[in-house]
């Protein structure tokens, strides 16, 4: 269900079991809200921006079994969705939620920082931590925050307009605002929790960056090579290689240095990354499924952007068991980001594939709803099923729950009809 939720008019429905409920509004840059969440049972609420990529989370507020998100800044003028739904969708029952307008979280100021320093803190639970820099027009500034906790990172300019926001970009603890460009004057950057009741130590780095260009380079590499490079201290270095549809590869790079391997398609996104494959100076991607035609990049680059180093790159086809109950992919395959909810139209008689990256170890939950029977398939990388469900909370909606991913890669999430219908 989705409708419109406006500010201070509380909305009470009934939850079904193991179903979700979502909720739109209009909201501005830098706007403060707070959205509170009860009910008589363990609620779960989740915000999206426009895009659909999850921007804030929290389940158990203060140890209650109801859930608020609180003094969260909006970082740009546009449609928000809230989710409301039981924690792990298990459960369901009467619930009231509320948009109101808010006033941040406490803001403790700690100081300044240069290009090239690294500071070091501890957040308190329920608040968020200042620092300010200074930039002249036309600076390029990376920041990174590592902590013990879900960090958030942001960005204000002299007005306190929002310039940048983030988390998770470089994992759950680790968030990332990359070569943003700045038009001069003093900046501030505020350190937060996700879940705005986190809080522990976190480690800030302020990195002067060179301004981002389209992806160019010369420099190809075909299966089976092996390639030897270099790139200076804050650069990077990209190779080419041309793919086809359900190709298997696999990516190596040896360096002198803390090396982080990123494999982006044609229009320069990232499709996998990683650093530290059984060794801090190996990163490797293995066995990555090919979802289109052409053209793929490959970065290298050290860890921190500090350090440059000479490398080995090698691309060599990767191993991929086929199965007997291999299925062949469908036409278009297209990219799921963990987070992100998607939309489509399914043709009668036909699948929708969604291909994502995913972690030996990593727990996912796979969910379609549609207004018809749907089915839900997890395939391997070699389109063998792994799991299979058909009416999980009703005809129309159909789960995959807390299903543990065995091995690094990709992996085929397949929409479908039942009976093919």
């Amino acid at each position: 269900m989705c409708c419109r939720i406006l500010p201070n008019e509380p909305i009470t429905d009934v939850l079904p079991s193991g179903a979700e409920s979502l909720f739109t509004f209009e909201g501005e840059a830098n706007q403060v809200i707070a959205v509170t969440l009860t009910g008589d049972f363990d609620t779960e609420l989740t915000l999206f921006d426009s895009a659909g990529v999850q921007i804030a989370y929290n389940d158990d507020f203060n140890g209650s079994r109801y859930s608020k998100i609180d003094g969260f800044i909006l970082p740009a003028a546009g449609q928000y969705t809230l989710r409301v739904a039981s924690y792990a969708n298990r459960a369901g029952g009467t619930y009231t939620v509320v948009l109101e307008e808010s006033t941040p979280l406490m803001l403790t100021p700690l100081g300044n920082l240069a290009y090239g320093d690294t500071v070091s803190d501890a957040l308190i639970s329920g608040e968020q931590d200042s620092w300010t820099f200074s930039a002249s027009a036309g600076d390029v500034a990376t920041l990174v925050v590592d902590g013990a906790f879900d960090t958030t990172l942001t960005i204000f300019d002299e007005g306190g307009n929002i310039v940048a926001f983030n988390d998770d970009a470089g994992g759950l603890v680790t968030s990332r605002l990359n070569e943003v460009r700045l038009d001069g004057g003093q900046y501030r950057v505020v350190v937060g929790s996700f879940f705005g009741t986190a809080g522990g130590n976190y480690a800030l780095t302020l990195i002067r960056a060179e301004p981002e260009a389209a992806i160019t380079t010369d420099q190809g590499i075909t299966i089976g090579q092996s390639v030897n490079g270099d790139y200076g201290d804050g650069s990077e270095a990209f190779w080419t290689f041309t793919g086809q549809v359900g190709q298997v590869v696999t990516l190596e790079v040896d360096g002198q240095y803390d090396q982080v391997l990123t494999l982006l398609d044609s229009a320069g996104t990232a499709l996998a990354q990683n650093n530290d494959f059984g060794d801090v100076d190996t990163s490797v991607i293995e066995n990555f499924l090919l979802v289109q035609d052409g053209v793929y990049f490959v970065r290298v680059a050290n860890y921190n952007d500090r350090i440059g180093g000479t490398y080995v790159l090698t691309l060599s086809e990767g191993e991929s068991e086929t199965p007997t109950n291999e299925t062949p992919l469908s036409g278009n395959v297209q990219t799921l980001r963990l987070g992100q909810p998607t939309t489509g139209t399914l043709d009668e008689g036909e699948n929708a594939d969604w291909a994502f990256t995913g972690q030996a170890g990593q727990v996912i939950t796979l969910e379609v709803q549609g207004s018809f029977d749907t089915t839900l398939a997890l395939l391997d990388n070699g389109g063998g099923q792994l799991d299979f469900n058909d009416d999980f909370g009703g005809i129309g909606q159909s789960r995959i729950e807390d299903f543990t991913l065995t091995s690094n890669g990709t992996y085929i999430v397949r929409v479908g009809s039942y009976g093919d219908q």
